[in-house]
């Protein structure tokens, strides 16, 4: 596949994916009370839009670094909406997991502000800190999650951490960013199907090398050896290609399989009514 079909196939998956995401808000959640799940799923899948849509703009404006930081993050939504989905009587668990993962990291970051900063902040800043402080509140004092605190509060003095535990370990879940992509490459229908090596270790493999990049481990890729002699370096320019970014060392393009992939697995999960739709677009599409 060329740089410009697959720049431009990545142009029309967003578009598809945010159609679908549409369709689904309407189908399902038009005038009906706002669930956790539904929540949580939406915004996932939402986020995974927004970072495949940044990835198409920095490989328009031929920005590889920025592209594949984005491309990590994708990868981290992606694991995220995969294994809350992916099995169905998890499904409510892992979302009200996240829900409070999420809520309890922005009552610690809105807590810290309050604290450390208050002597910089205006009034208008915290009076906006506090109304948010009881909005989490409001949130955590829900009945429906009173089991999945009480999870979190044993899976967070179990570790003896004193950072807070990821929403994915709840419930004796992966510990961490790795072990969930680790977990999520045993569960891929797909890439079980691929016999070659190279494939077996995937979605942890292709996060570690893109994680070098977003934690600047990979500045000095910047520079490019001429003659093949370490002695005569010649740094990039900022801006390649669309080519150099798509087709390149991080190989931006498997974004749109990834996000059919995550296109097949919740419509299989959570709106089969889309089926048919995908594959329309997976025929007309894909070659």
């Amino acid at each position: 596949m060329s740089s410009t079909s697959s720049h431009k196939l990545l142009s029309e998956t967003i578009q598809f994916s945010d159609q679908l995401l549409i369709d689904y808000m309407n189908h399902n959640l038009e005038g009906k009370k706002m669930e956790i799940p539904q929540l949580v799923i939406t915004t996932l899948y939402r986020s995974a839009i927004e970072y495949l849509d940044a990835i198409y703009v920095l490989a328009d404006h031929g920005l590889e670094g920025p592209a594949s930081t984005s491309m990590r993050s994708f990868l981290e939504v992606m694991f995220s909406l995969s294994y809350i989905v992916y099995q169905q009587d998890k499904v409510e668990q892992r979302a009200k997991a996240y829900y409070v993962g999420f809520q309890m990291q922005t009552k610690k970051d809105m807590s810290d502000r309050l604290n450390n900063f208050k002597s910089i902040l205006t009034t208008e800043e915290e009076v906006k800190i506090k109304r948010t402080l009881s909005i989490v509140q409001k949130s955590l004092n829900r009945n429906e999650i009173k089991d999945i605190i009480k999870e979190w509060k044993r899976t967070k003095n179990a570790s003896g951490n004193y950072f807070d535990p990821k929403w994915h370990s709840l419930f004796n879940g992966p510990e961490s960013i790795v072990k969930l992509a680790k977990l999520m490459q045993q569960q891929d229908t797909i890439l079980e199907l691929i016999t070659a090596k190279e494939y077996k270790r995937f979605h942890e493999i292709s996060y570690s090398i893109l994680s070098r990049e977003a934690h600047s481990y990979a500045a000095l890729d910047k520079y490019k050896m001429v003659d093949d002699d370490p002695t005569k370096l010649q740094l990039a320019p900022v801006r390649t290609t669309t080519q150099a970014v798509m087709e390149g060392s991080y190989r931006i393009s498997n974004s749109i399989s990834l996000m059919l992939q995550l296109n097949v697995t919740l419509v299989m999960t959570v709106f089969p009514q889309y089926k048919e739709k995908l594959v329309d677009f997976s025929r007309r599409h894909i070659n």
